[in-house]
């Protein structure tokens, strides 16, 4: 059943490849590439105005800064760490240079969708914003069956992706601790659980927080690791281009499988590890409080270029320096863990817990590793449960409904973190295809009010 849902996974995936590329490059063309051009304006305008987010807020609502950090929380996951592992492993090294590829096109993609989130964004008192696809489909497509589908999937996908967030976090304290899954899975669902509860605001207060302290720990253990082995890094980044485009013949006997498996799980794991074209980031980005839909529309610029070019970047060269890519290494690594298969998901976790134990040490590696994957998935987990709720706001109207979801999502971090993870990592990506395909049909249908309200924007900036 696995091989007859991955055969599924590739080809679904045809149709979002061709989408992500041409809606990435058409935006960027139109916008005369926006992200490249005023990439020195959005750090200017985003991370330079960190300590000047402090004015109040209304009840539900989130300070610009917050919705950057619930929505990097979110995305900054094991998708990162992991997923980027899995990427080299099944797609070889080349899979990097397709995710850095699909990264620059996904920046103004990314801005794209939020700026039409806040443009189309509804309010109430007893919700505060709501935006998001499903709103833009409805509101700007006037497509309600669409908006309705996308919700549905959306939720769908909130449970299965904190399936595969809680899988991570239990294996790496198994390794660890020797504590079973089930007992770790019980206890972050009472974690959890104490911050959903508060709804928008604790959720966006615990993200401010968690968020860039888990990305700077993350960046210095890269770090240390790679210049443990800094005769390695031109190397690294030589195989990164040179496998993305090599051919060979595979056991199918088909020629190109390895580029087109490279470009398969580079943009896949691209997808996974930053979301662009997703829909899923806009949705709390929409509940900030922000008065053009261009201010916050640069936070996703920001937020691509944080997970894709520093977070996946830092982990593929941490797995590529210190050798865990060779063969012989890998085999030895392999035989001393008794995992068996190249491409089984689950030795991804294995792979990178050597390779900073190489660095590090084999406790402090492994503990290193645990913590951080354990932050990564917790804001991954809470930055769902927002976009499941909204999506449950959308469809239903009512809050007891959101408060059945909630409780559907606790019971589903206990069960996840007993699942097969590899299972969920290819329903995984049938989910985020789907999700995909819809977006960015809206995206390109809206095209034109991006394109207005961008120029419209930075021309009277010139002018002031």
């Amino acid at each position: 059943m696995l091989n007859t849902i991955a055969e599924i996974n590739q080809k679904i995936w045809i149709p979002v490849y061709i989408l992500l590329f041409v809606s990435g490059f058409y935006f960027s063309v139109l916008t005369n590439f926006l992200q490249i051009r005023k990439f020195f304006y959005v750090l200017k305008n985003t991370l330079g105005k960190i300590f000047e987010n402090n004015k109040k807020i209304e009840k539900n609502s989130l300070s610009q800064w917050q919705a950057l950090a619930t929505a990097l929380g979110s995305t900054i996951g094991t998708g990162n760490v992991i997923g980027t592992t899995a990427a080299i492993i099944t797609g070889g090294p080349g899979s990097i240079l397709w995710l850095w590829i699909f990264a620059i096109l996904g920046m103004i993609t990314k801005y794209a969708e939020i700026l039409l989130a806040l443009k189309y964004r509804e309010k109430d008192e007893k919700h505060g914003y709501s935006g998001g696809p499903m709103y833009y489909i409805r509101n700007g497509m006037k497509k309600n069956k669409l908006a309705f589908i996308f919700a549905l999937i959306l939720i769908l996908s909130s449970l299965n992706i904190v399936n595969l967030q809680i899988n991570s976090i239990a294996l790496s304290i198994k390794d660890l601790t020797g504590i079973e899954n089930y007992i770790s899975g019980l206890f972050f669902a009472f974690l959890v659980g104490l911050v959903i509860v508060g709804g928008v605001k604790r959720i966006g207060s615990f993200s401010d927080k968690a968020v860039p302290f888990m990305v700077i720990i993350y960046f210095l253990g890269a770090i240390f690791t790679i210049f443990t082995n800094i005769d390695k890094i031109i190397p690294a980044f030589a195989l990164i281009f040179s496998d993305a485009f090599k051919f060979k013949t595979a056991g199918s006997g088909l020629l190109g499988y390895t580029i087109s498996s490279a470009i398969h799980y580079g943009v896949a794991r691209g997808g996974q590890s930053c979301e662009a074209g997703l829909g899923t980031a806009p949705i709390v980005h929409a509940t900030a409080e922000v008065d053009h839909p261009v201010k916050q529309g640069i936070y996703g610029i920001l937020e691509v270029f944080v997970s894709s070019f520093i977070i996946c970047t830092m982990t593929a060269l941490v797995i590529l320096t210190t050798g865990i890519y060779n063969r012989n290494v890998y085999d030895i690594v392999l035989s001393k863990s008794g995992i068996a298969g190249l491409n089984n998901l689950d030795n991804a976790v294995t792979l990178v817990s050597k390779s900073f134990e190489s660095a590090m040490g084999l406790k402090l590696g492994g503990l290193f590793l645990s913590i951080t994957i354990i932050f990564f998935s917790i804001t991954t987990i809470i930055g769902w449960a927002l976009y499941g709720e909204k999506a449950v706001l959308f469809i239903f109207n009512k809050k007891k409904y959101v408060f059945i979801y909630k409780i559907i999502f606790l019971t589903t971090i206990i069960i996840g973190s007993i699942s097969n993870i590899n299972f969920l990592w290819e329903i995984n990506d049938i989910s985020n295809a789907l999700m995909f395909i819809l977006n960015l049909i809206a995206l390109i249908s809206l095209r034109k009010i991006v394109i207005d309200i961008t120029k419209s924007f930075f021309n009277k900036k010139i002018k002031s």
